[in-house]
């Protein structure tokens, strides 16, 4: 099967399964509401996410896995009402990116563009951790984050006065 047919096979599928779903959930009455908000977004990036895989389309999987994973907070957020979180999951954003890249270059054929897209993967998620980490410690009801970051930037320091001490080494020949 070609790409095009594969394509509109998947998308067909979604929406089948899409009107089973709309049909139970009023035909039943389910008490569980299978389509509050925050769902369907979870619902679209999952959505975009199968289709990427199920089309090998690495470029919907970016999209899918921001959609999703902002799907995911906002169904937390609505279930809790912990919606003063936003001071501070916003940080993971970069790193749904860095796992969609992480998923493209698994998915890519080409050398180079596997090399880039693992390269740029791996800091987005160092910088989201990194930031999420940061701004919970500031904005967050977790205190006990400010020893996790304490001994974060303790390893840091260490890290890059080591890198800084082998540097500076000649190489023996």
């Amino acid at each position: 099967m070609e790409k095009r047919q594969l394509a509109s096979t998947a998308g067909g599928l979604l929406v089948i399964l899409l009107g089973i779903l709309v049909l139970l959930d009023r035909i039943l009455s389910l008490q569980v509401h299978l389509f509050s908000w925050p769902l369907i977004v979870l619902g679209v990036g999952i959505a975009f996410f199968l289709g990427g895989l199920g089309t090998r389309t690495p470029g919907l999987v970016i999209p899918g896995t921001i959609i999703a994973g902002i799907g995911g907070i906002l169904l937390w957020q609505n279930s809790t009402g912990r919606w003063f979180s936003w001071a501070y999951v916003w940080t993971l954003v970069p790193g749904f990116v860095g796992l969609g890249l992480l998923v493209f270059a698994w998915m890519s054929e080409e050398a180079h563009e596997v090399h880039g897209a693992r390269l740029a993967a791996r800091w987005l998620l160092a910088i989201s951790a990194v930031l999420f980490l940061v701004f919970t410690t500031f904005l967050g009801p977790f205190r006990w984050f400010w020893a996790v970051l304490g001994i974060g930037l303790l390893a840091a320091g260490g890290v890059l006065v080591a890198r800084g001490f082998s540097a500076g080494r000649a190489p023996k020949s």
